[in-house]
C-alpha cells in the first residue's frame, strides 16, 4: 500500500482525487458532515483505498478479548441463560429439550452476533436484545451442519477408505474455527463445509489460525478441568457455574474469531465493513490539530495560522495545541519579519495614501510583539500545567529570535529567573530580573526577586558593584514596604 503523505510510516487508506494525496486515518477530516471524509487541504471528499487494515493483530488483544464480556448487562445475561440451562437439566425430558434448545439458541445467537459485530470493527459487545430472535433457526442449521459432517466422515470411512475417513474427520476438527468463520461470513451451510474453502481460509490466515485453534482447545480443556475440580454432581449451583464459564469462554472465542475476520478482511476477500474505516469522531481540538499539521506540512502558513488561532481561542488549555502553536510561531518568525518589513515599506510609500489605507498598514503588531505575546501565553501555560522544567528551554528558544524578550508578567520573570538560577545560569537570571522594579513597581514579591538577583550577581565574576547596588535597592524596598505597612 501507499504510505501516508504526512506520516510515511503509516499506511494510507484514503486518497484525495483533487490533491492526489494519500492519507492515513489521522490526516483526513471526518468532521460533522455525515459519513464522508474530507481532505484537510482542499476540503474535497476523499476516496477509500481498499487494502489491508493497519489494526492491532488479534494475538496482541487476547487480554482485551477476555475483558470483552466484562459488561454488567452481558454478565447478567450470561448468568441468567446459564442458570436456565442448568434448570433445564432438572426437568422432565420434553421440558428439558424445549428449555435447553431455547437457552442454547439464545446463547449461540448472541455469540454469532458478537462475531459479526466484531468483524465489522465494532469492538463493544452488541445489545443482548439481538439474541432473542433467530436462535432456534441457528441451532437447527448448526445441527444440520453437524449431521452432514458426521454422515460425510462416516461414508468416506465405510465406503472409500478408513484412512481418508479418519483424515477427513481430523481435518473437520481442525477446521472448526474456519467453519464458524465461513458460516458467519456467508450464512451458507455448503460453503461452511466446503473443504476447499476451509483450506483457503486456513492458508490465508496462516500461523495465527493455529493460535486461535490452540486457544479454543485450551478453553475447552479448562472447562473440563474446572468441571473435574468442581465435581460432576448434578446440583443446580454446580451446573450453573459450569455453564457460566462455558458461555463466558464462548463469547470470548467468537469475539476473537470476529476480530480475525476484521483483521484479515482484505485477504479473505470480505467487502469492507461499515466500521472498517469508521471511528468515533475526534474531539474538535484534535481535529483542528490534525488539520493544522497537514496545512503546515503543505506550506500553507496562512491557513495553518488561521486554524491554530481558531483552535487556541476555543481550547487554550490543550497541551498539544499550545506546543504546536508556540513552535509554529517560532518557525514562522523570520517569515513574519520579512512580511512586516515589506509592509513597512508599503507604509512609507503610501505617505500620500488615504487615511484608511495608512490605518490598515499600521494596526498590526510587530513580529517581536506578536512572538512575545505568544511566548507569554505559552510560558504561563507551562506553569499552570506544572511543567516548570520546560520553562528555560522555551524561553531560550524565544530569546534566540528576540534577544531582548522578557515575559510581561512579573511572576513569570521571577519564576524563570529562579529556574535559570537553579540550573546554574546566574547570568540569565540576572538579565531577567534587572529592571523589574521599574517595569512592575507594584509587584508584591519585589524583595524576594531582588534577593534572588543579589545571589545571582554574587555568582558572576566582576559584579561586586552591581551586588552593592542591589543591596541598597533591597534596603529601599524594605523601607518603602514598612512605610506602607505603618499607614
Amino acid at each position: 500500500m501507499e504510505p501516508c503523505k504526512y506520516h510515511p510510516m503509516a499506511d494510507a487508506h484514503f486518497r484525495c482525487p483533487s490533491c492526489q494525496a494519500h492519507c492515513c486515518h489521522e490526516c483526513v477530516d471526518e468532521g460533522h458532515r455525515g459519513d464522508n471524509t474530507f481532505c484537510f487541504v482542499c476540503e474535497q471528499p476523499t476516496e477509500i483505498i481498499e487494502g489491508p487494515l493497519n489494526v492491532t493483530p488479534f494475538w496482541r488483544r487476547i487480554d482485551d478479548s477476555f475483558r470483552y464480556p466484562l459488561n454488567k448487562t452481558l454478565l447478567i445475561f450470561i448468568a441468567i441463560v446459564s442458570f436456565l440451562g442448568a434448570v433445564a437439566s432438572q426437568l422432565p425430558l420434553p421440558l428439558m429439550l424445549g428449555l435447553s434448545l431455547l437457552t442454547t439458541g439464545v446463547m449461540m445467537k448472541y455469540c454469532f452476533n458478537c462475531l459479526s459485530e466484531t468483524a465489522r470493527g465494532n469492538l463493544s459487545p452488541p445489545d443482548i436484545s439481538s439474541a432473542y430472535e433467530g436462535g432456534i433457526v441457528l441451532i437447527f442449521r448448526l445441527f444440520l451442519m453437524l449431521v452432514i459432517a458426521i454422515v460425510a466422515v462416516s461414508s468416506v470411512y465405510a465406503y472409500i477408505s478408513t484412512v481418508l475417513g479418519s483424515l477427513l474427520g481430523f481435518f473437520l476438527l481442525i477446521a472448526l474455527p474456519a467453519i464458524i468463520i465461513t458460516y458467519a461470513m456467508t450464512e451458507n451451510i455448503v460453503d461452511a463445509l466446503n473443504p476447499l474453502k476451509l483450506t483457503s481460509i486456513i492458508a490465508t490466515i496462516g500461523l495465527p489460525y493455529g493460535l486461535i485453534l490452540a486457544m479454543l482447545m485450551i478453553m475447552m480443556g479448562s472447562v473440563e478441568l474446572l468441571s473435574e475440580l468442581i465435581g460432576f454432581e448434578n446440583s443446580l449451583p454446580v451446573l450453573s457455574l459450569q455453564a457460566m464459564i462455558s458461555n463466558f469462554y464462548s463469547v470470548v472465542m467468537f469475539h476473537l474469531m470476529g476480530y480475525m475476520i476484521y483483521q484479515y478482511q482484505y485477504e479473505l476477500g470480505v467487502e469492507p465493513s461499515d466500521h472498517a474505516f469508521d471511528r468515533e469522531v475526534r474531539p474538535e481540538q484534535h481535529r483542528l490539530l490534525a488539520k493544522s499539521r497537514a496545512l503546515i506540512k503543505e506550506g500553507y502558513w496562512g491557513s495553518a495560522e488561521k486554524a491554530l488561532n481558531s483552535a487556541m481561542q476555543r481550547f487554550q488549555a490543550d497541551d498539544e495545541l499550545n506546543d504546536l502553536y508556540f513552535r509554529f510561531k517560532l518557525a514562522t518568525f523570520s517569515l513574519n519579519q520579512k512580511a512586516y518589513q515589506k509592509n513597512e515599506q508599503l507604509k512609507s510609500d503610501s505617505a500620500d495614501a488615504p487615511s484608511t489605507v495608512k490605518k490598515s498598514l499600521t494596526t498590526k503588531l510587530t513580529p517581536q510583539q506578536e512572538l512575545a505575546k505568544v511566548a507569554d501565553q505559552y510560558l504561563l501555560h507551562l506553569t499552570q500545567t506544572k511543567k516548570d522544567h520546560q520553562l528555560t528551554t522555551a524561553y531560550q528558544l524565544v530569546a534566540h529570535q528576540t534577544p531582548n524578550y522578557k515575559p510581561h508578567q512579573p511572576t513569570l520573570r521571577h519564576q524563570l529567573a529562579q529556574s535559570f538560577c537553579d540550573a546554574g545560569n546566574p547570568r540569565k537570571a540576572a538579565q531577567l530580573l534587572n529592571g523589574l522594579h521599574k517595569d512592575n513597581p507594584r509587584y508584591n514579591n519585589l524583595i524576594p526577586a531582588y534577593e534572588l538577583l543579589q545571589r545571582s550577581l554574587n555568582d558572576i565574576p566582576g559584579m561586586e558593584q552591581q551586588v552593592q547596588a542591589c543591596r541598597r535597592l533591597i534596603v529601599k524596598l524594605r523601607e518603602k514596604q514598612d512605610q506602607v505597612a505603618s499607614l
